[in-house]
């Protein structure tokens, strides 16, 4: 029963690195007429498997490790040899590395979004308007709604727009044309689904207050 484990976590990792590999033009396979199991390519995914199990990542990160893996092995110039690059590359560095990128980035996330807030708490106190109505105006019967404005001028960035309720409301009743201002329906679900994740999302709520979108259905 645990070898038949660890063997479905070998062809998912297998798997995993196949659709990486292939977004740098490097195709893997293994060879035809050949029981998979007793090849080198097995062998190096099972000591990656037994490493990574060794390290308790847990399987939920399992493609951000073998992308930073991937990622290595083209820098270095080494990605071309295959599977076996999982023999040459330290799982504890490259996940090291990944998680420094995240915390960067996820650093800079909040604090666009704190800068949006406060630029928008700002105009909310000088204008007297709820955030709703006041990102919902327009300057002129033919212009953009602040919302758009503000947006496209830098002032309020697309991660602030996701998490607030208010932002999030009057972007779903824009016109179809305004709306093409804003990125693509899956780009924003990439961006939203990154802004809840338990890491970050404790933080967004700090900011925002009761003006945060918890729930998990982007519109």
């Amino acid at each position: 029963m645990i070898i038949a484990v660890k063997s479905q976590r070998i062809i998912k990792a297998y798997k995993i690195l196949q659709s990486i590999m292939g977004q740098y033009g490097k195709k893997i396979s293994f060879p035809n007429n050949t029981d998979p199991r007793k090849t080198y390519s097995w062998r190096y995914l099972s000591k990656f498997i037994d490493r990574y199990d060794q390290l308790e990542l847990g399987d939920q990160v399992m493609t951000d490790v073998l992308g930073a893996m991937v990622t290595e092995a083209h820098n270095k110039k080494y990605i071309g040899c295959g599977v076996s690059l999982l023999n040459k590359v330290d799982i504890i560095t490259v996940y090291h590395k990944t998680l420094e990128t995240e915390i960067d980035i996820m650093k800079k996330q909040l604090a666009n979004i704190k800068k949006s807030f406060d630029f928008l708490d700002q105009k909310e106190k000088e204008l007297k308007q709820d955030k709703c109505t006041l990102l919902a105006n327009r300057p002129h019967k033919k212009s953009y709604t602040f919302l758009t404005r503000w947006y496209d001028s830098g002032f309020l960035s697309i991660e602030y727009i996701m998490v607030s309720k208010s932002c999030r409301q009057v972007l779903k009743n824009l016109g179809k044309d305004e709306r093409l201002i804003f990125p693509k329906f899956g780009d924003l679900m990439k961006i939203y689904l990154k802004l809840t994740r338990e890491e970050i999302k404790e933080q967004i709520c700090k900011i925002l207050g009761n003006d945060f979108h918890k729930e998990k259905i982007l519109f």
